[in-house]
């Protein structure tokens, strides 16, 4: 029987070159724990913020992460001309196989280049040979089909945040070993109104291999949905509910304007205020009415 210790990815290598003041780093062989010595500015921090920017570049947009931290001029190592590299080995579970990513940036006109992108996994759990899975060099390279046992070349082409978001969506719930539970924010986010009815279809056809819970406002996504699939969530009267910052900020003008008049004559009861927090609530009538 697996147990969850045993279960977990964990990293086997990690290599960092040219990543401020990670000129050349390597830690092999990471053990459950492992403890980082050395005096301030050595770059103990910095590691952790290597994985945050791989966070942020993955879940958001490489340019968010890159200007988040003052493009090259504060990324790259001080004197060094190279390109920015960093690159993971790790296993999904014990006795899975090892897996390498590696990823190559630097900047060219302010913006941010992928010189080099590479994913490469063995053949078989535990040994086997190493096969380039994914191989790119700004934008050009080869792909592996896993199907057909062949590879395939591609060139990528500029993509907006929604088709990369849609791809996101498609890769997760395709996941060759997918979690238990899938959870979806506001999938219409980004995404045109036409890809929705399709991702829900998507949806619907992954939803064995994992149990999906999809939080939406969209009703083009809704209405590719059956009846058995929904639920509605309402928010409980008289509740404070998440409003955004205008109208928030007005509410909480119209409050502080009703407090003060039901207080300014001299104490009273806390039915006013009671009677306040109502009036915070209702939104404010039209002049026309």
């Amino acid at each position: 029987m697996t147990t969850k210790a045993t279960s977990r990815a964990t990293i086997q290598r990690l290599r960092i070159q040219n990543y401020r003041v990670l000129r050349d780093v390597e830690f092999r062989d990471l053990t459950p724990l492992t403890v980082l010595l050395g005096p301030n500015g050595s770059g103990k921090s910095t590691v952790f913020d290597v994985f945050a920017f791989l966070h942020e570049a993955f879940t958001t947009n490489l340019r968010a992460a890159w200007d988040h931290r003052n493009r090259i001029r504060e990324l790259r190592s001080r004197g060094e001309s190279g390109p920015i590299t960093i690159e993971i080995a790790y296993r999904q579970a014990a006795g899975e196989r090892l897996v390498t990513y590696r990823l190559e940036l630097d900047e060219e006109n302010g913006s941010p280049v992928v010189l080099g992108e590479l994913l490469r996994w063995n053949t078989s759990p535990g040994s086997g040979r190493p096969r380039d899975i994914l191989n790119f060099q700004r934008g050009e390279g080869f792909l592996y089909d896993d199907v057909h046992d062949r590879y395939t070349n591609e060139r990528l082409k500029y993509a907006s945040d929604g088709t990369l978001k849609l791809l996101a969506y498609l890769t997760v719930l395709y996941d060759p070993e997918p979690p238990p539970i899938v959870g979806i924010e506001e999938p219409e986010n980004f995404l045109h109104p036409r890809l929705l009815p399709v991702l829900a279809e998507e949806a619907r056809l992954t939803a064995g291999r994992s149990q999906l819970l999809v939080t939406t406002h969209s009703p083009h996504f809704v209405d590719a949905l059956r009846r058995n699939e929904q639920r509605s969530a309402r928010p409980i009267p008289g509740f404070p509910h998440r409003l955004g910052r205008r109208r928030s900020i007005a509410i909480l003008m119209r409050f502080l304007v009703a407090l003060v008049k039901h207080w300014s004559g001299c104490c009273r009861s806390m039915v006013t205020t009671k009677v306040a927090w109502r009036r915070l609530w209702q939104p404010p009538r039209s002049r026309n009415t």
